[in-house]
């Protein structure tokens, strides 16, 4: 009985017990997340939103987010996509921040396709990722992504908007796995 009972109390040591603990006891860094959208669409406050959301989720819980409404309006109106590190580090360097997570969302492309039946609409989305350590002072990672997606109807059209969120969409989801994997604990 006493065996049983000692291995109870072991397999809720290392099955329930110390995961809790660790992620009690880890030290949570903080993360500056900026979504600098450049598509030049009319219907921006749409795609930010379903941008942000989504890089939000790859933040949220696992790192204290710095709110980044005070450098913003330092990254709108132009790209950073070729920008010198240090340029962009000493931007957001009074933020406090660990690391900084620069996101960018460069012009669509398109292509249409007409024939008796169907409009096809295909659009790419492409988007620009950097991950800076402000503590280290150097740019840990940086990558573009461009993908695309398509639609098709019978009823000879096919919406901008739909499409180039589905776009969006998708390679938000290239962007967040890239978030996931290169940004440090």
């Amino acid at each position: 009985m006493k065996k049983l009972f000692a291995l109870f109390i072991i397999a809720c040591l290392a099955l329930g017990i110390p995961t809790q603990l660790y992620a009690a006891t880890r030290e949570q860094s903080s993360v500056l997340l900026i979504f600098n959208n450049q598509s030049g669409k009319r219907y921006n406050d749409k795609l930010d939103a379903i941008a942000e959301a989504e890089l939000n989720k790859k933040i949220n819980g696992i790192y204290i987010q710095i709110d980044p409404s005070a450098y913003r309006s330092a990254f709108s109106g132009r790209s950073f996509e070729t920008e010198a590190p240090s340029a962009m580090q000493n931007l957001v360097q009074d933020s406090k921040a660990d690391y900084f997570v620069y996101t960018e969302l460069l012009p669509y492309t398109s292509k249409e396709n007409f024939d008796l039946i169907y409009h096809r609409k295909s659009m790419t989305a492409t988007m620009v990722l950097r991950i800076f350590s402000l503590k280290e002072a150097k740019e840990l990672f940086s990558a573009k992504y461009a993908l695309a997606n398509k639609d098709d109807t019978d009823h000879w059209f096919v919406g901008n908007p739909s499409v180039a969120k589905k776009a969006l969409q998708t390679v938000l989801f290239k962007v967040g796995q890239a978030i996931s994997v290169n940004l440090p604990l």
